[in-house]
């Protein structure tokens, strides 16, 4: 059980039947109230700033991805390539180049050069996407 797992079971189990003792005396009845109303009904607990937090990654991974797709046209135009973009809890992608991929042009290792290159200013990029992102957000 992990950390976050065993705060909700506490809470759950230890705190709410607590809270709903306590909230039949009438000093604390609003304010148990008022707190029981941001209990999410699916999770059965606080989620309000953990859902705030997975839509923001969400976004964000969202506009990287965006970025990403876009810029890999141009990368395909330097030289073809098979790329995949997956999503973990972040946005990454692999890569394949080589002759075996195109038979059309002889493979040089200046195109695998030309596509790190390429990788590593598209990394830049999203870098500085991101903090435009952050600095709208904050």
């Amino acid at each position: 059980m992990d950390s976050e797992q065993g705060i909700s079971e506490f809470l759950k189990h230890d705190i709410n039947p607590l809270l709903t003792h306590l909230s039949k005396s009438g000093e604390l009845h609003s304010v148990i109230d008022g707190y029981q109303e941001t209990i999410d009904a699916k999770v059965g607990g606080l989620y309000k700033h953990r859902k705030n937090y997975d839509d923001t990654i969400s976004s964000i991974n969202k506009k990287m991805a965006s970025l990403l797709d876009k810029k890999q046209v141009e990368a395909q135009n330097m030289y073809p390539h098979y790329f995949e973009r997956f999503k973990t809890d972040g946005v990454e992608h692999n890569m394949y180049i080589g002759e075996a991929i195109t038979k059309e042009e002889g493979f040089k290792p200046l195109y695998l050069y030309n596509l790190r290159l390429w990788q590593l200013q598209v990394m830049c990029e999203m870098e500085n996407a991101y903090r435009g992102v952050q600095l709208t957000t904050y």
